[in-house]
C-alpha cells in the first residue's frame, strides 16, 4: 500500500467519521427515533461514493422524500379504491426503481 493510498483512507475514515457523528448528534437532539440508521445512511453513501458523496446523499434524501409524499397522497386519495390504489402503487414502484 503506497503513502498516497493510506494518506486517501485515513482522509475518507475521518471524513465518514464526523458525517456520522454529526448525524448522530443531530439524531439525538431532536430525539429522532433510530437514530442508527441516519449513521448508517452517511456511512454507506460515503463509502460507496467516495467522490460525490454529497450528490448521492441529495439524491437519496429527495428520493426518500418524494417516495413519502408519493405514498401519503395515493393513502389519501385512493385507499377506497383498491384496484386503482394497487395500480398506482405498482407504476409508482417501477418508475421509481427505474430513475
Amino acid at each position: 500500500m503506497a503513502a498516497n493510498e493510506g494518506e486517501s483512507a485515513v482522509g475518507l475514515g475521518l471524513r465518514v467519521a464526523t458525517a456520522s457523528t454529526g448525524c448522530l448528534i443531530v439524531g439525538e437532539l431532536f430525539h429522532l427515533e433510530q437514530t442508527s440508521l441516519s449513521v448508517y445512511t452517511a456511512h454507506l453513501v460515503m463509502t460507496l461514493f467516495p467522490i460525490s458523496s454529497f450528490q448521492k446523499g441529495v439524491e437519496r434524501f429527495v428520493g426518500r422524500t418524494l417516495g413519502i409524499l408519493y405514498g401519503l397522497a395515493l393513502v389519501r386519495l385512493f385507499l377506497n379504491v383498491p384496484f386503482l390504489y394497487l395500480a398506482l402503487v405498482m407504476i409508482g414502484a417501477m418508475v421509481g426503481c427505474y430513475i
